[in-house]
């Protein structure tokens, strides 16, 4: 089901809850990143702890969303913060009135599970977390990682199920495993742009597939 239409920012009501120096930095940032002959696409506001950067945060993102509303059919906004905890906690803030955020604060290699939800939206505050979400030291990662992963490499490299599973489940109940990849392909709705994109770059990884199909 399509998620309704959001109302655009009010963005007066959305700067008028910030103290002056806020709304000088908002209209700083906005001018140097959207409005300015040549444009930078990076700033970097550095005020003490408890000024507000949050909060500038926001007022930026509502006069951004103000500025695309009529050009832009879909607007993401990725917050990359350094834990779950802490995105969970800010993506609200970020938030303006009116738009619904949408806090993917885990894993991004989960990303083709949630992305056709954000699809339906017209506007997405994606929360990212790069220490659960980039880094994997070498682990096997997460279960419902791998069978997505196997899900989407079944058909495309054409491997044996059973044997594929084996491989994949790693430390996992194999009945279980099994189970989880089927739910792939009878319950789950996977965005298919992002999918057959993933499936277009293995192409680089040919050896691979030889090897996983003689498991």
């Amino acid at each position: 089901m399509k998620a309704p239409s959001p109302e655009k920012p009010n963005t007066a009501e959305e700067l008028k809850r910030l103290k002056d120096f806020q709304r000088r930095s908002v209209d700083a940032v906005f001018q140097r990143m959207y409005l300015d002959a040549n444009p930078t696409r990076r700033f970097l506001v550095a005020d003490e702890v408890g000024l507000g950067k949050t909060l500038i945060a926001r007022g930026v993102i509502t006069r951004t969303i103000e500025h695309l509303w009529d050009t832009v059919l879909r607007i993401d906004v990725v917050y990359l913060c350094s834990n779950s905890d802490i995105a969970r906690q800010n993506v609200g803030r970020l938030t303006p009135r009116g738009i619904e955020g949408v806090s993917l604060a885990s894993r991004i290699t989960l990303l083709p599970l949630a992305a056709q939800g954000l699809k339906d939206r017209r506007v997405n505050i994606i929360a990212l977390t790069p220490g659960t979400s980039l880094d994997l030291k070498g682990n096997l990662g997460l279960k419902l990682e791998r069978a997505l992963l196997l899900h989407m490499l079944l058909t495309h490299w054409q491997l044996d199920f059973t044997g594929a599973c084996r491989l994949f489940a790693g430390n996992a109940s194999l009945q279980r495993f099994r189970s989880q990849v089927h739910n792939f392909a009878s319950e789950e709705m996977l965005d298919e742009v992002q999918v057959i994109g993933w499936q277009e770059d293995l192409f680089k990884f040919l050896p691979l597939a030889e090897a996983l199909r003689s498991v």
